[in-house]
């Protein structure tokens, strides 16, 4: 009688053994899958902002001011787009561009905008794509921020757009 209880004993604790790894193995798997399907989700992201910034830069614009409605950022990092203006005055221009947070966007310094050249003489009918980086901190809520943006001079033509902070 007492070399069957030995062998429960030794059957019961392989079984535990097994479990515990069987466990270990599904969640360093579940692990494993959860980071790549985090990164393809990254990875499509920036693929189509990078892909709807090339289509912007080789599209014809037809109206005065072309802008994105919404540009993605996730907290810490950095995003650029293009603004495009077109000049339907009769004579050459000299535009500026002007972008501010909206009344009630309570970002601060937590989103940084960056516009390199702010001023670009245009011929009459062209174009010119204005470059904007946005710099999210990495301690800003999560959320939408707007922005107004005005093209000069006499407030030649307005519009806005959202940081969208993931």
């Amino acid at each position: 009688m007492n070399s069957r209880k030995k062998g429960a004993l030794e059957l019961s604790m392989n079984t535990i053994v097994i479990v515990v790894i069987g466990v270990t193995l599904l969640v360093l798997g579940l692990g494993f899958v959860t980071g790549i399907f985090g990164n393809l989700e990254s990875l499509t992201r920036n693929v189509f902002g990078e892909a709807e910034n090339s289509i912007n830069q080789i599209a014809t614009h037809n109206e005065k001011l072309t802008i994105p409605g919404e540009i993605m950022v996730k907290q810490g990092e950095t995003a650029s787009s293009k603004v495009w203006v077109v000049n339907e005055e009769p004579q050459s221009k000299t535009f500026t561009i002007d972008i501010t947070a909206a009344s009630e966007n309570n970002a601060g310094t937590g989103i940084k905008i960056l516009v390199p050249q702010k001023q670009a003489t245009v011929e009459t009918g062209g174009e010119i794509g204005f470059s904007v980086g946005i710099d999210v901190a990495d301690n800003i809520p999560k959320g939408l921020y707007g922005y107004n943006v005005n093209i000069g001079p006499s407030n030649y033509a307005q519009s806005s757009f959202f940081v969208n902070v993931e």
